[in-house]
């Protein structure tokens, strides 16, 4: 009877340590998951502001493109 205690003791600080691996290992996945949400989330910005950086470029050659045309009499921009 002596040796079921310590077995039993042992194996519950077995399970006790498990339980304490699996929290961390939670806890890890939930950090990488923030982090990756993070990453996810700066590249959309940064997608949103390439986009809008293209748009813009395009938009300044439009108004550059009129501005030559109206130089030369030609009529067909937009005021």
């Amino acid at each position: 009877m002596t040796f079921l205690f310590p077995v039993t003791e042992l194996m519950s600080n077995i399970q006790e340590e498990k339980r304490d691996e699996i929290e961390l290992q939670k806890l890890k996945l939930s950090q990488f998951e923030k982090e990756l949400e993070l990453i996810n989330a700066k590249k959309g910005l940064a997608d949103i502001s390439q986009v809008s950086e293209t748009k813009e470029s395009s938009s300044l050659t439009d108004n550059l493109e009129c501005l030559i045309r109206s130089e030369s009499f030609d009529n067909s921009c937009p005021r």
